[in-house]
C-alpha cells in the first residue's frame, strides 16, 4: 500500500531519497547530458536536461492516464515502441562513432550543434530508456496509495521527481563544464570520449531491442 501523502509527509522524503539515488545512477540520461555539456557546452546539455524531463512527464501522463499498463499489457505495441527507442539511441551512438573520426571546424560544428537538437535528443532518449521505463512502470507506483485520489499523488510525485532528476542532471553538466578544459581539449581525448559514449548508446539500443517483453 502507497501513502497517504495528506498524513504522512514523510513517506513523500523516501520518494524523494530513492529518486535521487535512481538520478544518481548512471545511466543514458547522464551520458546524454555530459557528452552535451563536453562537446558543445552548458546551454546544450542544459536543452537537453529539459528534453529528458519532458520525456518525464509524459511518463507521468502515461501512468496516471493507464497508458503505461496498457502499453505493458499490449506485447505487440510494447515491443514496437521499445524497438523505436532501441533504434534511435542506435542512430545516436553511430552517428557519435562516426563523428568521433571526422575533424570539424568551428562553423562545421556549430552546423552540427544545430541539427542534433539537444532538446529532441532528450525527449527520445528518456523515452526509450529501459531504466526510465523500470523506473515509472515498477518503482513509481508502489509510492501511490490506491484508497485515496490518484491525480493529486501522480501531480506531487511527478513534480517531485522531475524536479530532483533535473537538480542532479544539472549537477552533472555543471561537473562536466567545469573539467571540460582537461577532459575536451586535445582532440584524441574527445574522440575517445565519443567512441566510448556512442558504444554505450550502441550496446544499450541493442540490449533494448533484443530485451523480451516478459523480462
Amino acid at each position: 500500500m502507497g501513502p497517504n501523502f495528506v498524513s504522512d509527509t514523510s513517506m513523500l522524503f523516501v520518494f524523494i531519497g530513492t529518486t535521487l539515488l535512481a538520478a544518481l545512477t548512471p545511466g543514458l540520461a547522464v551520458f546524454l547530458i555530459t557528452s552535451n555539456a563536453l562537446k558543445k557546452g552548458f546551454g546544450a546539455a542544459w536543452r537537453a536536461t529539459i528534453g529528458i524531463e519532458i520525456g518525464n512527464a509524459v511518463y507521468v501522463l502515461a501512468s496516471a492516464t493507464g497508458l503505461i499498463a496498457l502499453l505493458v499489457a499490449c506485447t505487440p505495441l510494447f515491443t514496437a515502441v521499445r524497438w523505436a527507442g532501441a533504434i534511435y539511441l542506435i542512430y545516436l551512438g553511430i552517428r557519435l562513432v562516426i563523428s568521433s573520426f571526422r575533424t570539424l571546424s568551428i562553423d562545421e560544428s556549430g552546423t552540427s550543434v544545430r541539427e542534433l537538437n539537444p532538446m529532441l535528443q532528450g525527449i527520445s532518449t528518456q523515452l526509450g530508456n529501459p531504466k526510465a521505463l523500470l523506473y515509472w512502470t515498477a518503482l513509481f507506483p508502489q509510492f501511490l496509495n490506491r484508497t485515496h485520489d490518484l491525480w493529486p499523488q501522480f501531480f506531487l510525485l511527478g513534480i517531485s521527481a522531475i524536479c530532483v532528476e533535473t537538480v542532479v542532471l544539472t549537477g552533472y553538466a555543471l561537473a562536466t563544464i567545469s573539467a571540460r578544459s582537461a577532459v575536451a581539449g586535445p582532440p584524441f581525448v574527445r574522440r575517445v570520449v565519443d567512441v566510448i559514449i556512442g558504444g554505450f548508446f550502441i550496446a544499450i539500443g541493442f540490449l533494448l531491442g533484443t530485451k523480451s517483453a516478459d523480462a
